[in-house]
């Protein structure tokens, strides 16, 4: 994901003082965490196109109103139609009497379930219910504990 900084006519700009980042190359990577079979409470599927400029790829929530959308990172319009629908899906998973809120991207459930879960866009309700039935399964987050990275069977 890109980012972009924006200026003013008003904007100042100055040298920033000199960081000792010393610290933070000796100190050790943060570990991603393995959540071990944790129960899953509830999710969310969310459905979302992607601007399909190549330079952007930004989301756009359209609200589901209009068949011309317009991204809000390039100011672009389109067709909704074709742009790429892709989906997350947001668990709330329960270990040890402690919630976790994790947001899992398309390719990590394709890789999981074998198969391309974009098929379930007009059938959400039996995507929520597989998803929902996963037993023995460890969730790998990333190192900032917001997205699962990987699911895999537990050994």
């Amino acid at each position: 994901m890109r980012k972009k900084l924006s200026t003013t006519q008003e904007s100042v700009i100055t040298e920033s003082e000199e960081q000792d980042i010393s610290k933070s190359l000796t100190q050790p990577a943060q570990m991603s965490t393995v959540l071990c079979c944790p129960e899953i409470q509830n999710v969310t599927i969310d459905y979302h196109a992607i601007c399909k400029n190549k330079n952007c790829k930004a989301r756009i929530d359209n609200g589901g109103h209009s068949r011309i959308v317009r991204c809000t990172s390039c100011n672009r319009s389109m067709l909704i139609k074709n742009c790429y629908m892709d989906i997350n899906t947001t668990f709330q998973l329960e270990k040890d009497n402690k919630q976790y809120t994790v947001v899992a991207h398309s390719k990590v459930l394709d890789l999981y379930f074998k198969e391309d879960i974009s098929s379930y866009r007009n059938d959400q309700d039996s995507l929520i219910e597989k998803v929902l039935l996963l037993e023995n399964v460890d969730f790998k987050l990333s190192s900032n504990g917001r997205f699962v990275v990987e699911l895999k069977d537990h050994n």
